[in-house]
This record gives structure tokens, sequence and C-alpha cells, in this order.
């Protein structure tokens, strides 16, 4: 063989070498930076997710319109969407970065609490229908009531007076507290209609039979029973929500936490990643 053939040969067998790494290296960066961008999106997409979930979650609690809370349940399945993508963004790892234990330790964290957090929100939107639903029979029960005590006719008897008072004492205690929430309006209900409730009892027992006030008073008193009973269980229903609220912030700033963290990692390892193949 020629030594020009031998130095056209080795310089081939040098070149070839130098050409494959450097289109790795090219493919490789080409990689990374899809990497950082793709990731660079997805968390944008999230954070702005994440702002709408924050508004339509704080009208739900103010108005407790259903509307605002099926918004919230579909932006949180837009999100983990989002989050499962980012995921597998990054998850692509290269030889002599993080192992895949110190990986899954920050991805089973934030599903964790995207888990904890979204089983939370549900659970307010539950507490919140079945107060609506309680809600709504207070009112009915509460016309029924009225309509009855309107219906017993004034005789002289003070204690008929009484229930009459007493009713649009009630009333007024109940439509200022479904407007302002205050816990010195559901007392005034409370105290009220327990009120009304005796004073049927005690016109019952000292009514004339055969006469049509023993009738009036009896329905009185058991539909009073039955509000009262209503109205505890609404006043329940009302602590309870307060506590799964107060719950499901706690889990919402949790995940907030978590999702920042991991963001800021996963940005921060592709942005490294670019660099160290410059």
């Amino acid at each position: 063989m020629s030594f020009r053939n031998k130095l056209g040969l080795a310089f081939f067998s040098v070149l070839v070498p130098v050409m494959l790494v450097a289109l790795v290296s090219w493919w490789s960066m080409g990689v990374a930076l899809d990497r950082q961008e793709t990731v660079f999106k997805l968390s944008r997409e999230i954070e702005q997710l994440f702002f709408q979930i924050n508004t339509e979650e704080e009208q739900f609690a103010t108005t407790q319109n259903i509307r605002h809370s099926r918004s919230v349940s579909t932006l949180l399945e837009d999100l983990n969407v989002r989050i499962s993508r980012l995921f597998t963004y990054s998850a692509e790892k290269e030889p002599g970065h993080a192992s895949e234990d110190e990986h899954d330790q920050p991805v089973k964290k934030l599903q964790g609490a995207f888990i904890v957090y979204r089983q939370g929100f549900a659970d307010f939107s539950s507490q919140i229908l079945e107060m609506q639903t309680i809600e709504s029979r207070m009112i009915q029960e509460s016309v029924r009531l009225q309509t009855l005590s309107d219906n017993l006719l004034y005789n002289g008897d003070p204690k008929v007076l009484a229930i009459q008072q007493a009713k649009g004492q009630m009333l007024l205690g109940e439509k200022d507290y479904l407007l302002t929430q205050r816990a010195d309006s559901i007392q005034i209900v409370t105290e009220s209609v327990r009120q009304i409730r005796l004073l049927a009892e005690e016109i019952r027992m000292q009514s004339i039979e055969g006469t049509s006030m023993p009738l009036k008073v009896f329905r009185i008193a058991r539909l009073a029973a039955l509000y009262e009973q209503i109205l505890r269980k609404y006043i329940q229903e009302k602590a309870q929500a307060k506590e799964t609220m107060s719950r499901m912030r706690a889990s919402q700033e949790n995940f907030s936490h978590e999702l920042v963290q991991y963001i800021d990692h996963e940005l921060a390892s592709a942005q490294a990643n670019v660099r160290n193949l410059r």
C-alpha cells in the first residue's frame, strides 16, 4: 500500500469518529433545546391553568354556583394532562444525570399533592351541594310554617299573638342570615322557632276539645320541630363545609409549593443540560 493510501486511510479513520461525535453532539443539542423549550412551554401552560383554577375556585366558594365547580373540575383534568406530559419529558435522563430514585421521588410527591388537592376540592364541592339541598328544604319548611301560623286566627289568647311575633322574627332572622351569614341572625332564628314550638304545644294543651285549634297548633308544633331539626343539620353542614374548605386550601398550598419546586428543578436541569453540551 502506497504512502498516500496509508495517509488517506489514517485521515479517514480519524475523520469518521470526529464526524460521528459531532453528529451525536449536534443531535443531543437539538434534543436538549427541544426539551428545554417544551418544559418551559408546559410550565407556562400549567401556571396559567393554576391561575384559572384559583379564580374559579374563589368564585365557587363565594357564590356557591355549581357552574364554577364544574369549571374547576375541567381545569383540573387539563392540568393533570399537562403535568403528565411534563413528567414524560423530565423522565428523559442521560448518563451522569439524576438516578431513577432521585427523579421518581419529586414526581411522586407532586402526584400525591395533586391527588390530595383534587380530592379536597371534590369533598368541598359535595359539601356545598349538600348544604344547598338542606338550605332549600329549610326555606321550603319555613314557608309552610309561615302559612300555618298565618292561618292561626287571633282569639284574644296572648300566646297566639306571641306565635305571630316569633314567626316574624324568625323570617327576618332567616333572611338576614342567608344574606349575611351572621351568627347572631341564626341565633335569632333558632330561638324564634323554638318559641313557636313551645307556644303551640302550650296552646294545644289548653285548647278545648272539639274545636279546630288543637289540630292547628299541633301541626304548627310538629312543623316547628321539623324546622329545628333541619336548621341544626344546616348549621352542622355549614361548620363542616368551613373545615373542608380549610383542608382544601391547605392541600392547594402544598400542591402549589410542590409544583413550583418541581418546575423550577426541571427548568434548571434542562438549562444545565444545554450548557454542558455547548
